[in-house]
């Protein structure tokens, strides 16, 4: 007979710890870092994310989420067991008021407006330094592009707080904007060495910021990512990013009724501007459902799906790809995904750039503009796609 259990009132790190998870504590114990026994990522920490006062994990890497019940029966690999593990375990406490207390209050995210007037503000603050305007100008971003979307270096933390002093004094509200925080009296912002990328709605304003960390650093925290959010989640008066989606718009559009989905910002605001169409840059395959809302959000017909070629025999990509692909026609938007020789380049913005014209001239809307009812291969005589792969919308 089955045993009853009220997750609600099981500690999630106590059954994390039975389980012999190792944890690290991230954003001031408001999560626990561990691997992933789903995809086994290899990253220092783990990409899977635990969260004590809710009950819950979600893994960053490959989107594989559940609650306590759901790890015990993953890794036990028998549900009795996992219920006699849980139930051994029981709490005359709840969870949640034991870990709510660990981490400060988050403030929560002030309105787009606000937002963006203040990260204008802040950007106008800040200078582009030559090495990052030459790793830009080697992706292929021009300099009008580096103005127009307003790529800035970061600063060293000694100078946040003169910075945010300024802001202040200028009347700009800090409290509730993503990656500032008060710290010893004084408001600071996150910050590593880098530069940033704003990462916009689909009216232009500036929802967060990205950094695009430097090599140098990158080679030293092997545990960091190359893009990393400007948060200040699990720090005094701190406001997480919640991870946008990017809407990046060329500066002269030529096909309309049609935006393309991939991955990262920069990468969608190169590709958008030589492709001349919308781009939704996401930060994670993982984020499949947040493309397929701002793609329904934009109230375009056709949404094709650019992913990087790495993809390649990565199971959890092409299950993320795959996701977003049925939640897109679900929706009743035309999709299927776009393809290239892996030795063209990773990435669309790395094929765009290389092969504009010849790239431009097979994607262009008039080649699908009518829903297909089959599932055509279409082999290109250019060598840079690798195929085209048209899905069902219905």
């Amino acid at each position: 007979m089955a045993t009853s259990v009220d997750f609600d009132q099981v500690d999630i790190l106590d059954i994390a710890q039975e389980l012999n998870l190792k944890l690290h504590p991230a954003q001031g114990g408001k999560h626990y870092l561990t691997h992933c026994w789903m995809c086994g990522d290899k990253s220092r920490h783990g990409k899977l994310a635990i969260s004590p006062a809710k009950g819950v994990f979600r893994c960053a890497k490959c989107d594989y989420r559940g609650n306590v019940y759901t790890m015990a029966n993953d890794i036990l690999g028998d549900k009795d067991k996992a219920l006699e593990l849980l139930a051994g375990k029981k709490l005359d406490y709840l969870p949640q008021q034991k870990y709510k207390r660990l981490a400060p209050e988050e403030t929560p995210i002030a309105p787009i407006n606000i937002r963006d007037a203040v990260y204008n503000a802040f950007l106008s603050k800040l200078v582009l330094y030559p090495a990052h305007r030459k790793i830009l100008y080697k992706r292929g971003v021009t300099e009008e592009m580096i103005e127009r979307k307003g790529y800035k270096s970061t600063l060293h933390m000694d100078s946040t707080q003169g910075l945010c002093r300024r802001l202040l004094m200028d009347g700009y509200p800090l409290q509730g904007i993503p990656g500032f925080y008060e710290k010893d009296g004084n408001w600071v912002f996150m910050t590593l060495p880098g530069f940033l990328i704003p990462v916009r709605d689909k009216k232009n304003r500036i929802q967060g910021l990205q950094i695009r960390v430097d090599e140098a650093v990158l080679k030293k925290k092997t545990d960091l990512a190359k893009y990393v959010w400007q948060s200040s989640s699990g720090k005094k008066n701190g406001t997480s990013s919640g991870s946008p989606v990017h809407i990046a718009r060329p500066s002269k559009p030529t096909m309309q009724d049609i935006c393309y989905i991939t991955e990262g910002p920069l990468k969608a605001d190169i590709a958008a501007e030589y492709l001349g169409s919308t781009f939704i840059g996401i930060a994670g395959v993982g984020l499949y459902r947040q493309a397929v809302e701002a793609v329904k959000d934009l109230g375009v017909t056709t949404a094709p799906v650019l992913f990087d070629m790495d993809k390649i025999g990565n199971k959890e990509v092409k299950k993320a790809e795959n996701n977003l692909l049925e939640g897109l026609r679900e929706s009743g938007i035309q999709t299927f995904t776009i393809e290239w020789n892996p030795a063209a380049g990773k990435g669309i913005d790395d094929v765009i750039v290389a092969h504009g014209p010849k790239f431009r001239e097979m994607v262009m809307v008039e080649n699908y503009a009518k829903p297909q009812k089959q599932q055509p291969q279409i082999q290109s005589t250019f060598s840079i796609l690798r195929k085209w792969k048209l899905l069902k919308t219905s």
